[in-house]
């Protein structure tokens, strides 16, 4: 699935937190993370409040440096409720292939990324051709 479809997916499951709108800077889901942060939203939509919700904006959700960035604005209050959670998410990225989301041994990780064998094999074999 691509990218946009995936973050227009993730929009339409959780419009108390997308408020119908992308974030505002571009932003991308890989395939093997969508998972992740499906659970991710499900957790922060549990335990902010509706009025913590209304000030809740994601900014951006991309990959940096090989790991998940979920970038955020909230108050001071939602954000001691919700970093502990972010944070999980992005340790989770660091041995989940975001190709497709099995989990890997750290010693596996690519440079640019957390990837399994496969998917890594079958990318180079995709860019070779």
């Amino acid at each position: 699935m691509h990218f946009l479809n995936l973050l227009l997916q993730l929009m339409a499951e959780f419009p108390r937190i997308f408020k119908g709108e992308e974030p505002r800077s571009h932003s991308h889901v890989f395939e093997g993370w969508y998972p992740m942060l499906f659970d991710l939203c499900k957790k922060i939509e549990a335990c902010l409040s509706d009025s913590e919700l209304e000030q809740f904006r994601v900014l951006q959700i991309k990959e940096k440096f090989g790991f998940l960035r979920f970038y955020y604005y909230c108050d001071a209050l939602s954000r001691s409720k919700v970093g502990h959670l972010i944070h999980a998410a992005y340790e989770q990225s660091r041995i989940t292939c975001f190709m497709c989301g099995s989990i890997i041994p750290l010693t596996e990780n690519d440079p640019n990324g957390p990837i399994c064998t496969p998917c890594a094999k079958n990318l180079r074999a995709s860019l070779a051709s």
